[in-house]
């Protein structure tokens, strides 16, 4: 019988601390996932969200069509030099492979890898100044209610909550 109750309690414990354990790699993975935010994300959320919600703001078509060829043509430079940098790193461990590492190429090819992502980075600052420069004050104004409505699930009128949800 105490064995039945000591192999039963046993089987808890680690049963337990198994449950523990997933529990915290789950949250570990959620903060990893916050924490990678950056400029590309910001910009293309900004953008979305007026494509999406640029109506309700007053957002004329004109200027729909300029935040969506903008939010394309970005999309596009920044998958060239991720394409780039990308190549750069193949460049720089073939370099590593080799019997004799040229450590003067190696580091010419690391300064190359970060003027691309210097490139980027200025390339999406660049992309959201122009971004905000599309809208008026006024249009910003009404964004920024419409987000507060979203916030309290209450939409202003004309504006259906179908469309505040996309």
């Amino acid at each position: 019988m105490k064995k039945k109750i000591v192999f039963f309690a046993v089987i808890f414990f680690v049963v337990n601390m198994c449950a523990v354990r997933t529990d915290i790699f789950a949250f570990d993975g959620h903060k990893k996932a916050k924490q990678g935010a950056g400029l590309e994300e910001d910009f293309f959320k900004k953008a979305h969200m007026l494509v999406t919600k640029g109506e309700c703001a007053g957002l004329s078509e004109e200027q729909l069509k300029q935040i969506k060829e903008l939010k394309i043509s970005v999309k596009k430079d920044i998958i060239r030099n991720k394409a780039e940098i990308e190549i750069v790193d193949l460049d720089i461990e073939s370099e590593l492979w080799a019997e004799e590492i040229d450590q003067k190429q190696v580091n010419k090819l690391i300064d190359k890898k970060y003027e691309l992502k210097k490139e980027t980075a200025k390339l999406l600052i660049d992309a959201y100044v122009k971004l905000k420069k599309i809208i008026t004050p006024e249009q910003k104004e009404a964004l920024k209610n419409l987000y507060k409505c979203k916030m309290k699930d209450s939409f202003p009128v004309g504006c259906s909550s179908m469309q505040a949800v996309q």
